[in-house]
C-alpha cells in the first residue's frame, strides 16, 4: 500500500505490505523503492515490507534545507511511530546503508539486524568529497548526461549487455530524482561520519554484502572493515555495485543475517 507522510514543504512517499517481521529497505543515490521489487517477490510470505522513497527521489517531494543522513533517519523513525512499529530489520544499498547506519546510532533499540549491501561504513576521502562536489556543479550544467554515464559505471562491465534492460530502467528513474534531492543527498553523503567505530563497538547483528567487482564501495575496503567486527560478509563473485540485481540465493547467502530477526 501507498502511503505518504506529510510535511509543511512536501511528503515522504513510502509503501508497506505483507506480515510479520518489519524489514525496511533503503535504496541508493539516484534509486527508488522499485529497485526492490524482485526480490520482495521472492521473500514477501516470511515478513512485512516497507519501502521508502528517499528525499527528493521517486515520489517523495519533500527535500529537508539542511539534509544528513541523521535528518533522513529521523524521517524513517516518524513513519515507524505512526505505523506504530517498534523493532525493524534495515536493509540499505549504498547511500541506503548509510541512512541506516545514521538510524543505528540514534535509535539502536528499534534495530534487529542491519545488512549493508553495496555499502561502507567508512566516511568519503577527501578525493571522494572532491567528486561529490564536481557532481554537483554538473547538476546545475546538465544533470541528464551526469545521470546516464553515472548509471552505467555501478556495472560490472561484463554485466553491462546482460543488464541492458535494467540499466536503462535505472537511468529513467535517476533521471525522475528531482535537482535539489540529487544535490542535497550528495552533500549528505560527502559530510556523513565515519561508521566503522560504532559498528565494532555494537551488539547488534551486522552482515555485509559486497560486489567483487564494486568500484563504489571496493571489495577489498569491506575485507579491512570487517576485520575488527563482529559481521559476517556475502560476496558477490561477478557483480558491481547494483547487487540488488543478484539472484536471491546469492544475496542471502550461506550465512547471511539479511532478514534475519
Amino acid at each position: 500500500m501507498l502511503k505518504k507522510q506529510t510535511y509543511k514543504e512536501g511528503h515522504i512517499s513510502y509503501n508497506i505490505s505483507g506480515y510479520g517481521s518489519v524489514l525496511v529497505w533503503v535504496h541508493g543515490f539516484l534509486g527508488d523503492s522499485s529497485i526492490w521489487g524482485t526480490i520482495i517477490e521472492q521473500i514477501k510470505p516470511k515478513h512485512t515490507h516497507l519501502r521508502i522513497d528517499l528525499p527528493g527521489h521517486g515520489n517523495s517531494s519533500y527535500v529537508p534545507k539542511e539534509m544528513s543522513m541523521e535528518t533522513i533517519a529521523s524521517l524513517i523513525n516518524n513513519i515507524l511511530e505512526k505505523e506504530q512499529i517498534k523493532k525493524v530489520s534495515f536493509i540499505g544499498h549504498s547511500m541506503g546503508g548509510y541512512v541506516a547506519l545514521a538510524f543505528a546510532k540514534l535509535y539502536p533499540q528499534k534495530i534487529n539486524t542491519l545488512t549493508l549491501l553495496n555499502s561502507t561504513a567508512l566516511a568519503d576521502t577527501e578525493q571522494k568529497k572532491k567528486d561529490r562536489q564536481r557532481a554537483i556543479r554538473v547538476f546545475d550544467l546538465n544533470h541528464r548526461i551526469f545521470v546516464k554515464e553515472a548509471i552505467v559505471k555501478l556495472f560490472y562491465k561484463e554485466n553491462l549487455k546482460r543488464f541492458d534492460k535494467e540499466i536503462k530502467l535505472l537511468q529513467q528513474i535517476a533521471l525522475n530524482t528531482s535537482i535539489a534531492g540529487a544535490k542535497s543527498a550528495l552533500n549528505a553523503m560527502m559530510n556523513r561520519p565515519e561508521s566503522v567505530t560504532f559498528l565494532r563497538e555494537t551488539q547488534m547483528p551486522v552482515h555485509y554484502i559486497s560486489g567483487k567487482h564494486d568500484r563504489i564501495c571496493t571489495y577489498q575496503s569491506i575485507l579491512s572493515q570487517i576485520e575488527e567486527m563482529n559481521a559476517t560478509l556475502t560476496t558477490l563473485e561477478d557483480f558491481g555495485h547494483m547487487g540488488f540485481l543478484a539472484k536471491i540465493e546469492h544475496i542471502l547467502g550461506g550465512n547471511s543475517s539479511f532478514g534475519r530477526v
